[in-house]
């Protein structure tokens, strides 16, 4: 059994489903990173607190910081899949490049 761990630029993360765990040195914007990213995609969103609102109730982004990590939910529903596909590559490459 062969396992590869490549970190060559980005955040370090762990992607498990809906929840995502982030590493990072100084806590990021989460909320200005998705917002900028979903409004790239023509998805409007609202800001409350930690969370972001999708258009029409379908879902929800959200996040919680600590020490050194984030932990980052995304909850989809309404869309198409292939739309719930683009919606979530590019949270995950704005997790990690953004």
């Amino acid at each position: 059994m062969r396992v590869r761990l490549a970190w060559r630029s980005g955040r370090p993360a762990v992607r498990g489903g809906r929840k995502w765990l982030i590493g990072h040195v100084a806590p990021p914007d989460w909320g200005r990173i998705f917002t900028e990213v979903l409004q790239l995609i023509g998805i409007d969103n609202q800001r409350q607190g930690n969370e972001l609102l999708l258009q029409n109730g379908h879902g929800a982004v959200s996040w919680q910081v600590k020490y050194r990590w984030s932990i980052v939910e995304v909850d989809l529903k309404g869309f198409t899949a292939q739309k719930q596909q683009l919606v979530t590559t590019a949270l995950w490459k704005s997790v990690r490049y953004g």
